[in-house]
């Protein structure tokens, strides 16, 4: 059994996450149920503005693998040449650190890596309950949750410090 490839239209605002909703929307909303998707940007999938000066929207004639480079270049002289070269082909790319944080972001939004492991046991710990018992007792439950953490967090800063000594191990 082997596997298809990952079809990515390098003109998309998103494409690595647009490519694996259509190869496998399954997974890709299992995904969400969890956290939104990642943009090809931080926070857009196109940044607010660009270190060159040059319009951000300019960004989207080039394929995906080149518009971090482009938005950091200072130069809008390089940011036109790169157009100019690479513009038309759907596989350049250049390397950068944002275009690497986004291949990262999505691999581990995907993967559902990144997601802290106790707070989805949690979510869904809590969501049973909530089933089972309804709303006012986990209500009630939460709260002595919360107030027998408090103490515990308290009792190991207390340790910790020192301020919590053990009388069986008091020394001269």
């Amino acid at each position: 059994m082997g596997t298809t490839k990952l079809e990515i239209d390098p003109w998309a605002s998103n494409p690595l996450v647009d490519g694996f909703t259509a190869k496998n929307p399954t997974i890709v909303k299992a995904a969400l149920a969890e956290r939104p998707a990642p943009t090809l940007f931080t926070n857009w999938d196109l940044p607010p503005f660009t270190a060159s000066g040059v319009d951000p929207q300019f960004l989207m004639w080039l394929p995906f693998g080149c518009r971090h480079y482009a938005a950091s270049e200072p130069r809008p002289a390089a940011v036109l040449q790169l157009i100019e070269e690479s513009g038309r082909d759907p596989d350049a790319s250049v390397d950068s650190d944002g275009l690497n944080d986004y291949l990262r972001r999505v691999v581990d939004w995907i993967t559902g890596r990144g997601v802290d492991p106790e707070l989805q046991a949690s979510q869904a710990a809590h969501a049973t309950y909530d089933q089972i018992f309804g709303e006012a007792e986990a209500a009630d439950a939460a709260r002595r949750f919360e107030q027998n953490k408090a103490q515990a967090d308290l009792l190991a800063m207390k340790t910790r410090t020192g301020a919590y000594a053990d009388p069986g191990r008091a020394t001269r």
